[in-house]
Order: C-alpha cells, then sequence, then structure tokens
C-alpha cells in the first residue's frame, strides 16, 4: 500500500453533505457545491496534473464518495428497498429510469 497526502473527508461534513429523501429514506449525497468542486478538479486532472493540494482535497472527495455509497447501500439494505424490485411497494419509486443490458448467451 502506497501512502497518499488527502483532505480528511470530515472537514467536508459542514458544507459539502446534504440529506435527501429518496422513497422513504434518507440518503447522504454531496451538496452542490462539493459536487461542483470534484467535478471540476476530475477536468483540471484529464487536462493537467493537479496541484498537490488539489492532489490531496480529490483524494478526500473521493474517499468520501466512497464512505457514502458503503452507508447508503446499507440504509437501503436495511429499508429492504431496492429499485429493480417491483414488491418495494411501500417505497416511491425515483423519477429516473435504468437501462439494463443484458449481453446475449454466445
Amino acid at each position: 500500500m502506497q501512502a497518499q497526502m488527502m483532505v480528511r473527508p470530515s472537514n467536508f461534513l459542514n458544507a459539502g453533505i446534504v440529506l435527501e429523501a429518496f422513497g422513504d429514506i434518507q440518503l447522504f449525497k454531496f451538496s452542490e457545491t462539493l459536487h461542483q468542486r470534484r467535478y471540476d478538479l476530475l477536468e483540471k486532472q484529464k487536462q493537467n496534473p493537479l496541484s498537490a493540494e488539489e492532489a490531496a482535497e480529490y483524494a478526500g472527495i473521493c474517499d468520501l464518495d466512497r464512505i457514502f455509497t458503503q452507508i447508503n447501500a446499507q440504509l437501503a439494505t436495511a429499508a429492504k428497498w431496492c429499485p429493480l424490485n417491483p414488491d418495494s411497494s411501500s417505497v416511491i419509486e425515483p423519477n429516473s429510469a435504468v437501462n439494463i443490458a443484458i449481453p446475449p448467451n454466445t
């Protein structure tokens, strides 16, 4: 494992995190400001290497994203909610669509 400089994810708690209702559960999400900052750093990284400070900030944001993904998955599991499960009728379906491609049997 290689050591990496990173802004601690807890530094983003005050301004970067919101709870959003998704059916009957609340999910952790990035605020619009933090979401935009992550996007801006990603786009900048595609053009040129990030500065050490920017790379540390981007690493912290990405780590926080992984934490949210894990927590939100656990919340959804505990609520027995699944977007592909028609039996979870007590949950209001999100206003989005998912396309699933299934490769042919070859």
